[in-house]
């Protein structure tokens, strides 16, 4: 079993156990229409029928009451849903009350919201996000907080140079535990959003997605000015970028910006769920190994006692059988995550020593041209001409793109004389412009999309000596692509081959002028990266050598393109 979010939390409620119970009954009724009424203590199933899906649904409810020790009332409460392919989907609420101390009327009062999964689920595309149910407990409840610091329930927006060096004094307290996500509303970034997208939802959206494990506050330009002069350059924000700001917060030491995420505004700017998968998947992991406070062990003490104070033997056995074997899926998945961990970290150092290879040709490639331009220079100037360069009339292509769809649009944009990518074979890419890596693999699918547009253009230049991989191992054109087996595969396996179910996932579509069905088998393929699992990007494509144009068939994530490994 996989956790996907976790949040804990305090709050003031006198009857905490009530309201958790009230909102989990109308968040499980309304998100699945259970057609049983949820009972005070026990366990109901149902089955909702969406489309073509069944899904299972069961619910469990308890609670249990004291009149003596650290804690009067503890509630939990759980609801399952088994959806197609075997999928379990385990959301979770826990509260309880401490006994009060002094003259108060009641204790603290604590709740706990877990969502996990199990099955076939690739943890790494999920993008974690806060359920309904976790929304509705923090507007239920009166003053949620984690220790002493605020937890906000919707999105604060902050104006003005004052409100802004505020905001920065808490970012940089050295006792804050809650990571923030600040987003600046700059108005020429807003211009540049697609019609359909406008910044309000972007906030809005991002401040659902983190609710109950991060605070999402909007700053305008006086106030993103006042906070990036507060916490220095290195830790500040212009431009419409987002920034989420861990704990720790050192804005003495420039070195430590890199924990606090830099998002630019053309990144997350282009849909209104990027910012959202971004806050939620660098939070996310992070708010999953937050712990209860002492007190739970005395909660969770009451309620077995409620569920076994009155078992026979042979239902304590069953009830401890179905502790172990939680115990043991949770083992499994926490040892699932640790071996895709350490195959990410092994293929993130390939991908770091093939990057300083690449770095290394490239620096000795400037000093070889720097010392032919030098040589050029003095026989110039030795024959009385000037040194100026001419300036070449033809148009200059962007060097970056911001994220995977940046890279698409400015190949639909500059290369469609040569390179053809149809809107469907496009998959997942919003997913993967929400990763860690979005911008270095915007980059990358950029410089490759311009390789395949180098070749098909010298192709209809006269090049004859060999396909694509030869083309980038022996043209010395400066654009080509790393010719690698671990960068560039021309053909797949012979598992691939022999298996009809592999290779219909490579029947990729092509204009109807290189086939007329409108699809052709692909194998020749580009790999963005080896690092990043089942989410690392790659190219699928085909050169019609007629018109000499090169046609992507796919462009996505790895996990579409099942092999032998997969």
């Amino acid at each position: 079993m996989s956790l996907v979010y976790r949040a804990i939390w305090q709050d003031n409620l006198d009857s905490v156990c009530t309201t958790a119970a009230d909102v989990f009954r109308s968040w499980a009724n309304g998100k699945k229409r259970v057609p049983d009424a949820i009972p005070d203590s026990g366990t109901i199933h149902s089955t909702v029928i969406n489309g073509t899906d069944r899904v299972d649904i069961e619910v469990q409810t308890e609670g249990a009451t004291s009149d003596f020790g650290a804690v009067t009332d503890a509630f939990r409460a759980q609801l399952v849903e088994t959806r197609p392919k075997g999928q379990r989907w385990h959301t979770t609420v826990r509260s309880w009350q401490e006994a009060p101390s002094g003259e108060s009327a009641a204790g603290p009062a604590w709740l706990w919201v877990d969502v996990e999964v199990v099955g076939d689920v690739d943890i790494r595309s999920l993008a974690p996000k806060a359920p309904i149910l976790a929304r509705d407990l923090l507007l239920a409840g009166s003053n949620p907080r984690i220790g002493d610091e605020r937890l906000l329930t919707r999105a604060d927006f902050v104006h003005g140079a004052a409100a802004g060096e505020h905001l920065a004094e808490e970012l940089s307290h050295f006792d804050r535990s809650i990571p923030f996500v600040v987003l600046h509303k700059n108005f020429g970034a807003e211009q540049r959003m697609p019609a359909n997208v406008n910044f309000d939802q972007v906030v809005r959206t991002t401040a659902n997605a983190v609710a109950g494990i991060a605070n999402v506050v909007c700053v305008d330009g006086a106030a993103a000015h006042a906070l990036t002069e507060a916490l220095t350059e290195s830790h500040g924000l212009w431009g419409g970028a987002l920034r989420i700001y861990q704990k720790d917060l050192d804005p003495a030491s420039p070195s430590d910006s890199w924990r606090h995420r830099y998002v630019t505004a053309d990144r997350y700017l282009t849909n209104r769920s990027t910012a959202a998968d971004i806050a939620g998947r660098t939070i996310g992991p992070i708010s999953s190994v937050r712990r209860p406070p002492p007190s739970f062990a005395n909660a969770k003490a009451l309620l077995n006692q409620q569920n076994t104070g009155s078992a026979t033997y042979a239902e304590l056995l069953e009830y401890a059988d179905t502790q172990l074997q939680a115990a043991e899926e949770n083992n499994a998945a926490l040892l699932d995550q640790l071996r895709q961990a350490d195959e990410d970290a092994q293929a993130q150092a390939l991908d770091l020593d093939e990057a300083l290879e690449d770095r290394l040709r490239a620096l000795d490639q400037a000093e070889k041209l720097t010392r032919k331009v030098d040589y050029l220079e003095k026989q110039l100037a030795e024959l009385g001409g000037s040194s100026a360069f001419a300036v070449g009339a033809g148009p200059m292509l962007p060097d970056t793109a911001s994220n995977l769809s940046h890279a698409v649009q400015l190949a639909q944009e500059h290369l469609a004389d040569r390179l053809v990518i149809p809107g469907e074979a496009l998959r997942d890419l919003p997913v993967l412009d929400s990763t860690n890596t979005a911008g270095a693999w915007g980059n990358l699918s950029w410089l490759a999309f311009r390789a395949l547009h180098a070749f098909a253009d010298d192709c209809a230049n006269g090049w004859d000596r060999g396909g694509f991989y030869e083309w980038c191992g022996n043209s010395k054109h400066p654009l080509v692509w790393r010719a690698s087996t671990k960068k560039l595969a021309m053909k797949e396996s012979d598992t691939v081959h022999q298996s009809d179910k592999l290779k219909q996932c490579r029947v990729l579509p092509v204009a109807t002028d290189v086939d007329p069905s409108g699809s052709i088998f692909m194998e020749a393929h580009i790999k963005i990266a080896t690092g990043g699992g089942n989410l690392a990007p790659r190219i699928y494509f085909h050169f019609h050598n007629p018109t000499c144009t090169m046609h992507v068939g796919f462009f996505g994530p790895h996990k579409y393109m099942p092999n032998s490994k997969t």
